[in-house]
């Protein structure tokens, strides 16, 4: 690969008006026209080593003759980019991922991160530009791969992104000297304020361009602020709501294949159940002031996600918090200023989950609490795959309607093991409770003992927070006054009794 001077490398500008952005090209994968600044995978040069099956890459140029540019004859051509005269080339910027850093040259030392940083970038890998570029071929090209900031990732300044699939994030670059001995290459850290995410389009309020990868993560986000509303405004607590917005056929027809390219069950199929198309009669009314309505031909395209796979898919389009909403007024500027930036979920919350089956827990709902009071229809809680995430589009009104439908519970006392897994997979913030919790690793002696259920003692009511089975005590606080708390042996069962 052809290296660029160290100063060169730390000016984006330098490199735009060296290489200054002129052509686009098609992407006949993915069937978008690619401009300067969008960043992509490409394939590797191996099949079998899954480190280099796929390189990534901000295009800096398009051009149909590379001896036409400075110094584009010494700039190598992938093995795979068979260059035909008159066809667009394009100059690739290599980003080189972390694991494919250590692979080349075990020694290299990346930044440590927070655990702040860590909980925000969950499911991506990190890594960083290199002072290293190529030619490639529009043929060759994967997938677009957005490229963001550590910092945007934390701010959410393009959304949540954890676990989103096809995304990496940076925090700096990776040079490699002009005589690298044994690929050796140095680290350097770069702030947020010297990195444009979507190079060109990146510069001031009106840009030359809006790349294709910047319009995939603002579709992203989008569905991700709408899924956020319908389930933070649920009317009917536990129940189904539904918010519309206009949307472009183009960017329906994005969503469709990429929700499709992760899992195929969520194509439309034609007079399908659950995703289906079908041509329907839309009535219009008073289009142009005139007091006429007409009745016209129209195409409605619905995609519903359900089983565990399905709603999976839909996360790694958006992000892994999507499904899960709080009941709950976030903190105002003034307690902010004040340093309570954030709001711990209490015990007696409300969450909406959607990726949660409880078909088989009805039991320890009922005995637990799970189940919020105010829930509407709570017995249809515990139906198999209730719950859903529902995509609509009408295509004369290019009208796009989000659907949720999710169950209510009572997030502090809910201990059942798919609504734990999800919250650990996928980062959410920690309840936070009255009195200290064990782990119910002691249920493989004491099953009767699990944490959060409740125990007559004392002539009262008491709540189970944690089992010391050297100790052989269990640890209890009072249901209604939260600040008494007891230890009671648990072979004294004359003295308590589980609920």
């Amino acid at each position: 690969m052809y290296q660029v001077n160290l100063e060169d490398m730390n000016d984006g500008d330098k490199l735009q008006q060296q290489y200054p952005p002129r052509l686009l090209a098609f992407s006949s994968a993915l069937r978008i026209p690619i401009a300067p600044g969008d960043t992509i995978s490409f394939a590797g040069d191996s099949t079998d080593e899954s480190t280099f099956k796929y390189y990534h890459a901000r295009i800096l140029q398009i051009v149909v003759d590379p001896s036409s540019m400075i110094d584009g004859d010494e700039i190598p051509f992938h093995p795979e980019a068979h260059h035909s005269s008159g066809m667009p080339i394009m100059l690739a910027h290599i980003a080189l991922t972390k694991s494919q850093s250590f692979h080349i040259f075990p020694h290299a030392i990346w930044k440590a991160h927070s655990a702040e940083v860590i909980a925000a970038t969950s499911g991506l890998e990190e890594c960083a530009f290199s002072n290293l570029l190529l030619w490639i071929t529009p043929e060759q090209i994967v997938s677009l791969v957005p490229i963001l900031h550590q910092k945007d990732c934390v701010d959410q300044k393009f959304g949540p992104v954890h676990e989103q699939l096809n995304c990496l994030f940076t925090t700096g670059r990776v040079y490699f000297p002009m005589d690298a001995h044994l690929f050796s290459h140095t680290f350097v850290s770069t702030p947020a304020s010297e990195y444009e995410a979507f190079g060109p389009s990146s510069h001031g309020h009106n840009p030359r361009h809006v790349t294709e990868t910047e319009a995939l993560l603002s579709l992203k986000h989008r569905v991700s602020k709408i899924g956020d509303k319908c389930l933070t405004n649920m009317r009917a607590i536990g129940g189904v709501e539904s918010v519309s917005e206009h949307m472009s056929r183009g960017e329906w027809a994005t969503l469709v294949k990429c929700l499709g390219s992760i899992q195929s069950t969520l194509l439309p199929i034609e007079n399908s159940a659950g995703n289906d198309m079908r041509e329907t009669k839309h009535v219009l009314v008073h289009a142009n002031l005139s007091l006429e309505t007409k009745k016209l031909p129209n195409i409605r395209q619905t995609i519903t996600a359900r089983t565990k796979e399905e709603l999976h898919a839909v996360r790694c389009f958006c992000s892994g918090n999507l499904g899960i909403g709080v009941r709950k007024r976030p903190p105002s500027l003034s307690e902010h200023r004040a340093g309570r930036g954030i709001k711990t979920l209490q015990i007696a919350d409300t969450v909406h989950m959607v990726d949660t089956d409880l078909h088989n827990m009805m039991e320890e709902a009922e005995e637990e609490g799970w189940i919020s009071t105010t829930a509407s229809n709570p017995h249809t809680f515990f139906d198999e795959a209730r719950n859903f995430i529902r995509f609509k589009y009408d295509f004369r009104l290019q009208k796009f309607t989000m659907s949720v439908k999710a169950i209510s519970l009572n997030v502090g006392k809910c201990r059942a093991e798919p609504v734990l897994r999800f919250l650990k997979n996928n980062n959410i913030r920690g309840i936070q409770s009255a009195w200290p919790t064990g782990n119910n690793n002691h249920l493989v002696q004491f099953p009767e003992l699990r944490i959060h259920r409740r125990v007559w003692y004392d002539d009262d009511v008491y709540v189970i927070d944690g089992v010391d089975e050297e100790d052989r005590l269990i640890h209890l606080h009072n249901e209604q006054d939260t600040d008494i708390g007891v230890s009671v042996g648990i072979d004294d069962t004359s003295e308590y009794r589980v609920m």
